[in-house]
């Protein structure tokens, strides 16, 4: 065979080398994936304790400033726009209007800011009611339509259907 064409022999040493620091590099990653997994489980279940917090205590317990990241207090966390923060404290753009909303230290703004949360809220109501006439009216005309087409096209007749087989 011509020598031109065999493979050169290499020495197994720097091969095992190679694998071994690939191998040590995959081992460090490994602890390093295992490292950002912890962290990340923790981060969840922090957070879904948060919640579920914030949930339980209805902002009313004396709990509620233990966990102000809950948004409860005067935090601005998770729960702050979420839905359980806003169920339990009256609804409202942010909560704005339940009984223990930190107060700005002005009375007139406060008051200001009650009033137009109750006529926000209310323009909400009157906007819905407006969106849900509109759709009423919207399925009559096109009810009205239809019946109109149909009767220019003429009732059809209720006779039954003619049988060609005789009874017995």
């Amino acid at each position: 065979m011509n020598s031109a064409a065999r493979l050169p022999y290499f020495h197994p040493a720097p091969w095992m080398v190679i694998g071994a620091v690939i191998g040590i590099a995959m081992i460090g990653l490994h602890s390093i994936g295992h490292i950002v997994i912890l962290l990340l489980a923790l981060g969840f279940a922090a957070k879904w304790a948060c919640r579920w917090h914030a949930a339980n205590t209805a902002n009313n317990g004396p709990q509620a400033a233990i966990w102000p990241s809950c948004g409860f207090g005067s935090g601005w966390g998770w729960g702050r726009w979420g839905g359980a923060a806003r169920a339990t404290n009256g609804g409202g753009a942010g909560g704005g209007s339940g009984p223990n909303e930190p107060s700005s230290g002005n009375t007139a703004f406060d008051d200001y800011r009650r009033e137009m949360l109750r006529r926000l809220e209310q323009d909400h109501q009157d906007f819905k009611s407006f969106l849900d006439r509109l759709r009423r009216a919207k399925d009559k005309a096109e009810f009205d339509q239809f019946m109109a087409e149909r009767d220019l096209r003429g009732t059809p007749t209720t006779e039954p259907p003619h049988n060609p087989w005789p009874s017995a």
